[in-house]
């Protein structure tokens, strides 16, 4: 699994069907996403901007068969990842000629500059598309949305961007993709959307027009952790890390046992649900401060052992004892962090444990 890839997520959905004023309810979508994504704590972010008409349009003009253009375009969908000499490549392959391919490269790799309009009067000032009516249509689109998002102080947050092709087949005017533009930002999108005119009417039963957009719930929660984490300088989000020696379901109960004692003292804990190996390389990862290792041998004699990863030393514990011995060793109960840097509260070995 990549960073930022999961196998299931959530989304928060905002959308508007029914019938208004051009570009209007297009223009409103992207600035609810602006809107939204400017008042959380992520850092800086942009949102890619494109319409599939003059998609179609640049790979018409360029001469690429009607037939190809949905896989041709899936390819360019991925100049966020990957160079254009390998985009290049992936459309000979799927059957273009270079010279076909290099014109689309001309168009795919423009993006706007300063504002989004650089890009729009570029094409219309040299009349990139000719008289291609659709080109005509979507620049039109564009123009409308980029005045009303003017207005609504969310043109700063836009980027004109001919690469961007959305993979899905079923958008029909402008589509979009928010990205996070900070350095080191691994996460990829963290939303994006589009006008859908003809997907809600294929079970409505009549025509439905519809322009929406999705923000990344887990993205955007990856990007708050990690902002967390550079404020504050640290890593961990909790201080034990409850693991054993093996993932099968008796040692799961037994971490849950274990994480309940350090969550009833009010200990920041969470057991691991992979195997040893892995989980010290992710308490490490995270700065955790100390693993409770669960072992068969062990529980059988009533012990744990209990890491302190700072120190790289270990010992063995009653479980019993094992909030005690964690107390002993520094770890400081939720919401008596302050104290104990000022020195209020001495001794943790000695706190009672309910």
């Amino acid at each position: 699994m990549n960073k930022g890839r999961y196998r299931e997520f959530y989304q928060c959905d905002f959308d508007i069907a029914g019938v208004y004023p051009r570009m209007v309810p297009d223009s409103e979508a992207v600035a609810v996403a602006c809107e939204i994504l400017a008042a959380l704590p992520i850092g800086d972010f942009q949102l890619k901007v494109n319409h599939r008409k003059l998609l179609d349009a640049i790979l018409e003009v360029c001469g690429c068969p009607s037939a190809k253009f949905r896989t041709i375009c899936s390819a360019v969908d991925k100049l966020d990842k990957e160079p254009w000499e390998v985009v290049k490549a992936e459309m000979v392959e799927k059957g273009l000629t270079e010279a076909v391919a290099d014109k689309i490269g001309t168009f795919v790799l423009l993006k706007s500059d300063v504002t989004p309009f650089d890009l729009y009067e570029k094409l219309t000032k040299e009349k990139s598309f000719g008289a291609h009516e659709g080109a005509a249509t979507a620049l039109e689109d564009l123009r409308i949305m980029f005045n009303y998002l003017e207005a609504m102080g969310a043109l700063k947050y836009i980027s004109f961007d001919l690469s961007l092709a959305r993979g899905l087949d079923y958008y029909t005017g402008v589509i979009y993709e928010a990205v996070c533009i900070a350095e080191g930002c691994m996460v990829g999108s963290i939303g994006g959307g589009g006008r859908y005119d003809g997907l809600a009417g294929m079970f409505a039963g009549e025509d439905i027009p519809c322009v929406g957009v999705s923000v990344g719930v887990e993205r955007v929660f990856t990007l708050m952790e990690k902002n967390m984490v550079v404020k504050s300088g640290v890593k961990a989000d909790v201080d034990v890390m409850v693991a054993s020696t093996t993932a099968d379901e008796a040692n799961l109960q037994k971490k849950m046992a274990v994480t309940k004692k350090c969550w009833e003292a009010n200990i920041k804990a969470e057991f691991a649900t992979g195997k040893l190996k892995q989980s010290i390389s992710e308490a490490l990862e995270r700065d955790v401060k100390f693993i409770v290792v669960v072992g068969d041998e062990e529980w059988t004699r009533g012990v744990v052992k209990v890491k302190n990863l700072a120190t790289r030393t270990e010992e063995e514990v009653e479980i019993e004892g094992v909030v005690a011995k964690l107390r002993e060793l520094g770890c400081v109960p939720v919401g008596c962090e302050f104290a104990v840097e000022q020195g209020l509260i001495k001794g943790l070995e000695s706190m009672k444990v309910e």
